[in-house]
Formats: structure tokens, sequence, C-alpha cells
């Protein structure tokens, strides 16, 4: 009798200190999942890496990155329109120029990084949402 009652209670502090642990982390998770922000740091790199590409005339590269900027862009732009229209409109003028800029041949990489230049600064913006 003893000994059951001895596992009972280990077993009862096992679980407080499972809850306290536990729901914290969840607490932190669901806090820290934030679809725009992670959406614009995606772009951001994927920003640097198109004006590395367009340093070293990659046309390729430049192209990869500007589907894969639309790409990224897919994922969050309907919760961006929601929050601001006018941010949602901000950052697609020069993502669009950006996706038409690196079908051209050759590149004009002069407009493919002021493009790159407004879309970060659109981006910043759209980051505080």
């Amino acid at each position: 009798m003893v000994n059951h009652i001895a596992k009972r209670n280990a077993f009862r502090k096992w679980i407080l200190i499972f809850s306290l642990f536990l729901i914290p982390a969840l607490l932190l998770t669901a806090c820290g999942n934030n679809p725009i922000k992670d959406g614009v740091k995606g772009m951001k790199e994927t920003l640097a890496e198109l004006n590395k590409a367009l340093d070293q005339n990659d046309a390729a590269k430049a192209k990869e990155l500007g589907k894969e900027l639309e790409e990224k862009w897919e994922g969050f732009e309907d919760k961006v329109k929601e929050k601001s229209k006018d941010l949602y409109e901000k950052a697609e003028g020069p993502l669009k120029a950006i996706e038409a800029g690196v079908e051209v041949s050759p590149l004009d990489a002069k407009a493919l990084k002021q493009a790159a230049a407004e879309l970060e600064q659109a981006l910043a913006e759209v980051e505080k949402l």
C-alpha cells in the first residue's frame, strides 16, 4: 500500500514537472508562428542571392531566383492583402518587374537591382504588419 502511494505521488510530480515545461513550450511555439515575418525573411534572403547573381551576370540563376521570389510571395501574399492592400500593391509592383526582368536577355542589372531595392523597402514595411 505504501509503495502504491509512493508510485502515485511520483507520477503526479512527473506530470506536474512535464506540464510546467510543455505548456510554455506550446505557447511559445504558437506565438512564434508568423507567416508574414517568416515569408519576408525568406524573400529577403532570396533578394540577397539575386543581387549576387546580378553582380555575376548569371542570367540562369537570376531567372531561377525570380521564380523563387514569386513562389515565396504566394505563400503569404493573401495575408498581406488582408491587412494592407496598399503594402500588398507596393510589394507587387517591383516583384512583377523582377519577374519580367529576369526573362529578358541580356539582363538589365541596373533595372533589376532598382526593383530589388524597391521590393526590399516594401518588404521592410510588410514585415511590420
